[in-house]
């Protein structure tokens, strides 16, 4: 049964053959990347949720969460929690 997918570099690559032979495979996505025109053309493409942002933001991970979560792609988020001392 199909499920919902986030993918980070999802325009590039690597990231967007995935994407597509994901979304041939029936699940939907969520994409992630730093380009906004790329990021609209896959999303158009493949009817994907985005985020654009660069992995480099400490942000951005909770933040693409939270709008696949919105978008109704994933049941929820969860952010990485601060390691226990």
């Amino acid at each position: 049964m199909p499920g919902k997918v986030l993918i980070y570099g999802g325009t590039g690559g690597i990231g967007s053959a995935t994407a597509k032979a994901l979304k041939a495979r029936g699940f939907d996505l969520h994409l992630v990347a730093r380009n906004q025109a790329k990021l609209e053309a896959a999303a158009q493409e493949l009817g994907a949720t985005t985020t654009a942002g660069d992995v480099t933001d400490p942000n951005l991970f909770a933040h693409a969460a939270e709008a696949a979560a919105a978008s109704g792609l994933c049941a929820g988020s969860s952010t990485p929690s601060e390691p226990s001392t």
